[in-house]
């Protein structure tokens, strides 16, 4: 029998050996490193953005550019996001952060962020804030017009913060890794809330700053750290960040990033946010299929395509047409009837109410009679039903 005998064999990690020889004996052991699943961060490369990824202003609500990470911003500044396709090699889109109006002395309790919490079912095995606790990496890529200290902080609850720094030497494409201790005090969520959110400041007062690179446990959120360059003092100044990656990594050395498919990483996206909209190249694109509850009101009850992480809230916006086979509703949100999604609402379906509008023909719907429910063909309607942490 013949046999084979070396001391490595490299893997797809350039720093790691696939297999490691022990040499008195000859047995063999795996140092694969990069296993699918390990990033825990859903559309880090920013390929998904379901409600649209123009710039959009960011105000005192969460904005999301592109799924699953978003903004918020309250200073006197101003800034937008939007999705780009500028980024590193082997990337084809990033986050985009402009600043519109600068904020040179912000506030104590100022602050504007990049974000994305992530679900505690997808940490639990980290097992922050108990004894058999996970050292971690997160990793990104950054290309920002401004240079300096930028800091950013994750935290697993109100008091349980670990803020980190890192250093924008030029105004390239860089990846930088936070190696992040276990912390074996404070309290993660296991269960469908959110278990760490990780923040990327813009620029921050200082009662959202704390020390770099220890875990905190009193004095409320940390957003990022004291020292920084804040981003939001600059007029005109841009930020891109993508690839982002966190994982357990015993030796805190971050692995390549884990590029998964489109349709993947959308249905990972979907568990908190579905979209439907119209097209509207097409007339009568339909929504689906219906009933009349009443002479004014119509029931659609669509299927989300996964399970969402919980009951959604619905912000629907543009035109919606109804039809029963003679009378046609016309529905503009915000000016003529109206779209909710009150009652019988559950993971993994809702009920859509259409009310009244103007009748395009006919007097009024016949109770009981199913209907169709779609866009004119020409403005856009959307419906987009929101469960994000």
């Amino acid at each position: 029998m013949s046999e084979l005998k070396v001391n490595s064999i490299k893997g797809v990690s350039a720093s790691t050996a696939a297999i490691t020889v022990n040499s008195s004996d000859g047995t063999c052991s795996a140092n694969i490193t990069n296993i699918p699943g390990r990033n825990r961060i859903i559309n880090g490369a920013c390929t998904i953005s379901q409600r649209g990824g123009s710039a959009t202003a960011v105000g005192g609500s969460d904005t999301y550019a592109v799924d699953r990470t978003y903004a918020y911003e309250n200073t006197n500044g101003a800034i937008t996001v939007e999705q780009s396709t500028e980024s590193p090699d082997n990337f084809v889109n990033s986050l985009k952060a402009t600043v519109t109006t600068a904020d040179t002395s912000l506030a104590s309790g100022q602050y504007v962020y990049i974000a994305q919490a992530i679900e505690g079912n997808n940490v639990a095995d980290i097992a922050w804030g108990t004894s058999a606790a996970k050292r971690v990496a997160l990793s990104f890529y950054v290309k920002s017009s401004v240079t300096g200290t930028f800091s950013g902080s994750m935290k697993t609850d109100s008091n349980t913060n670990y803020p980190f720094t890192y250093t924008i030497a030029n105004t390239n494409w860089n990846r930088y890794t936070i190696n992040v201790p276990p912390v074996t005090t404070g309290t993660m969520a296991t269960n469908t809330s959110a278990g760490v959110r990780i923040y990327w400041s813009l620029g921050i007062g200082s009662d959202y700053q704390g020390t770099a690179g220890s875990w905190t446990t009193s004095g409320g959120t940390k957003i990022g750290a004291s020292g920084e360059a804040a981003l939001i003092g600059t007029d005109s100044a841009t930020f891109h960040i993508t690839g982002i990656q966190f994982e357990a990594a015993t030796d805190g050395i971050a692995t390549d990033f884990e590029h998964r498919s489109y349709a993947d990483e959308l249905r990972r996206c979907q568990r908190y946010c579905w979209m439907v909209e119209n097209d509207t190249t097409v007339e009568s694109s339909a929504f689906g299929i219906g009933y009349c509850k009443s002479t004014t009101t119509a029931r659609w009850f669509p299927l989300f395509p996964v399970e969402m992480r919980a009951a959604p809230t619905l912000t629907p916006t543009g035109v919606f047409r109804v039809h029963d086979g003679s009378a046609v509703n016309t529905i503009t949100v915000g000016s003529s009837g109206s779209v909710t999604s009150t009652n019988n609402q559950s993971r993994h379906s809702t009920n859509v109410v259409f009310s009244e509008g103007t009748y395009g023909q006919g007097s009024a719907f016949v109770q009981g009679r199913g209907c169709q429910i779609y866009g004119n063909g020409t403005d856009a309607a959307k419906l987009v039903f929101s469960a994000e942490l």
